[in-house]
């Protein structure tokens, strides 16, 4: 299914073109320190719901800053997500979810 890419080239598993932008989009925002960067994953999660990297990339961006409640959601939405393709993607979940949780 996996035929977008992320900004470096590797894979993300979206059909959808909208949510392969935003994604992109918001984690330009989330590195450069932008603001905005909430609301392109925001964007990326309407568009494809089950792209579970969308949504811990929101826990990630709620947990810098200090919204214990909003990343827990957001990692708990993220979990409830079809298990991602890539091992890349799964690992991505699997530390987000130790370090958000404990």
């Amino acid at each position: 299914m996996a035929q977008h890419q992320d900004s470096y080239g590797l894979e993300l598993s979206t059909q959808s073109d909208t949510a392969a932008a935003a994604y992109r989009d918001g984690m330009r925002l989330y590195f450069t320190a932008q603001p905005g960067a909430e609301a392109a994953f925001k964007t990326a999660i309407a568009a494809d719901p089950d792209l579970a990297l969308a949504h811990l990339s929101l826990s990630r961006e709620h947990h810098v800053h200090g919204n214990g409640k909003a990343a827990r959601d957001a990692l708990t939405a993220a979990n409830a997500c079809p298990a991602p393709e890539t091992s890349r993607e799964q690992q991505h979940l699997a530390i987000m979810t130790t370090i958000i949780s404990g």
